[in-house]
């Protein structure tokens, strides 16, 4: 399984990548429709591995049939930023259909009837898309997108309440290794950004901006210590809802922990040029760190079910980096750059301060 992560988690890390050659909003909707898909085909692909411990061989063989695919998607998103062509397409198709195979392989009928329609109409599209793209039928690059989101709609309609109620009610699921494969995604997915960042900066042969390499191990660090180890540890959800609620706010954190860290990264290799206007050519701000303490709050609401100090602190540190980040719009390189750094240093204090708080908690006895 862990072999299985670190290929999603490469594909969340190259979606990334995408911005920073082209920062518009449509690639940034494009690049979380990505990420959903990823998201979506890892929980349903966990789900099988946790609750067969059997693994036959036609598991393993599916397995290794979707991790080929999305090596595939990954090589077509490298290429053009897109799914254009007949690869991108075909591999995100053969990805749903190897899930298909996996959860037949599992033999749990009730399950099986309830998510494998849904699956089998999004690979359809993703197929047809494909073939049309083939016979030069379009070559747009929109309609393949296209295509792409009309499947991955589909996907979400057809296994969203199915994987929540079968997480909040399957008690064969073990909860605790659902714990440790959350919080391995989001430490793959933080060590691939980290790990392109080293190997970027050793292709250079130098460090055009130290303090932003510095501020990149700050990020990851609070990161680490606001979700460690209480948020990580979670009982199993009491009810559909909660599950859905739960999986959501995680998908939240995720993707915007690997844009907070792509966005202080992108600062590290790009060459300082004081006084001049236009810092933000590559448009990254510290909007990511925003969302992603709120998907913390949320998280955190979600353990207790009501408001907490950590989550008033979550709060106000979020309202100063949406502040600086809108101030930080302004087209102004040496002022931009500060509002970067001084969002790291807010979003650092507030990983210690809460971690304080939280360590003064009672221990339930």
């Amino acid at each position: 399984m862990l072999f299985y992560d670190l290929v999603v988690a490469a594909a969340f890390g190259l979606t990334t990548e995408f911005y920073s050659d082209e920062p518009t909003w449509g690639v940034m909707g494009f690049i979380l429709v990505c990420n959903l898909f990823l998201y979506l085909l890892w929980i349903l692909t966990s789900l099988e591995l946790l609750s067969n411990s059997g693994r036959n061989a036609m598991q393993k063989l599916f397995g290794l049939l979707q991790i080929i695919s999305l090596s595939l998607m990954s090589i077509s998103l490298s290429w053009d930023s897109a799914l254009t062509g007949i690869w991108g397409l075909l591999g995100v198709g053969v990805a749903v259909l190897s899930l298909v195979g996996l959860i037949l392989s599992d033999r749990n009928v009730a399950y099986s009837q309830r998510i494998i329609p849904w699956l089998v109409v999004a690979a359809i599209i993703f197929f047809t898309g494909s073939a049309l793209s083939a016979l030069g039928v379009f070559t747009d690059e929109s309609a393949a997108t296209g295509f792409f989101i009309a499947g991955v709609a589909v996907m979400l309609a057809g296994s969203a309440q199915v994987i929540s109620q079968r997480i909040s009610e399957d008690s064969t699921l073990k909860i605790h290794e659902f714990q440790e494969r959350f919080g391995m995604l989001l430490l793959i997915v933080l060590g691939e950004a980290f790990i392109f960042l080293v190997n970027t900066l050793g292709a250079i042969g130098s460090i055009p901006q130290p303090l932003f390499f510095v501020l990149v191990i700050v990020v990851v660090f609070s990161i680490w210590l606001m979700y460690f180890p209480k948020l990580a540890q979670f009982a199993r959800p009491e009810s559909v809802r909660h599950s859905a609620a739960r999986f959501a706010a995680h998908f939240v954190l995720v993707v915007c922990s690997a844009n907070a860290v792509a966005a202080f990264a992108s600062q590290t290799i790009l060459t300082p040029i004081p006084g001049v206007t236009g810092w933000s050519s590559d448009n990254w701000t510290a909007l990511p760190l925003v969302a992603l303490l709120l998907a913390l709050i949320w998280l955190h609401y979600l353990d207790e079910l009501r408001w907490t100090k950590i989550q008033t602190v979550h709060l106000i540190a979020a309202a100063i980096i949406l502040i600086l980040s809108i101030a930080g719009a302004d087209d102004n390189y040496d002022f931009g750059s500060g509002t970067l750094t001084l969002s790291a240093l807010v979003f650092l204090g507030d990983a210690l301060v809460s971690h304080l708080f939280e360590r003064k908690k009672p221990i339930p006895v």
